[in-house]
């Protein structure tokens, strides 16, 4: 879990950046977070939950096809729809090797800071959200915020 600063209503990138990276092992190096906007706003609710997962459904009935419709293209889509609809919030995409639930081979997928302080994977492909995803199992971890 993470310490959300109480007083503030938003936060950099860099601090975003350094409350993920603090709690993790040196394998996680920071050179490899980029995040787009100066400032976010908010950390995402369950409501903030729901309207991503109803918004990504249609996507997901669009049928996998390796290398022209896979886990970078539903994450990187799901990324844009974050972005446009729910602006602001602490999200974006990652992609890493070690990812258990897809057999720990090189995956991408999102990932978000809830409103407690806990960083949440969400994969795009099946709607599904992971909150017990240690971070320091993963490898070649590459942040885009």
């Amino acid at each position: 879990m993470f310490e959300l600063p109480k007083t503030k209503l938003e936060m950099s990138g860099d601090e975003l950046a350094d409350l993920i990276f603090k709690n993790y092992d040196q394998r996680l190096e920071r050179k490899f977070c980029l995040h787009r906007d100066d400032k976010y706003y908010k950390p995402m609710t369950q409501t903030d939950e729901k309207i991503l997962n109803a918004l990504m459904k249609p996507v997901r009935a669009l049928p996998y096809k390796k290398e022209l419709r896979d886990c970078d293209d539903y994450a990187t889509f799901a990324d844009a729809v974050q972005r446009l609809l729910l602006p602001g919030r602490a999200f974006g995409k990652v992609e890493a090797g070690g990812f258990e639930h897809v057999g720990g081979g090189y995956h991408a997928m999102n990932f978000f800071i809830d409103r407690v302080g806990d960083i949440v994977f969400y994969e795009p492909q099946t709607g599904k959200f992971y909150r017990d995803i240690d971070m320091n199992t993963l490898s070649n971890v590459v942040l885009m915020m």
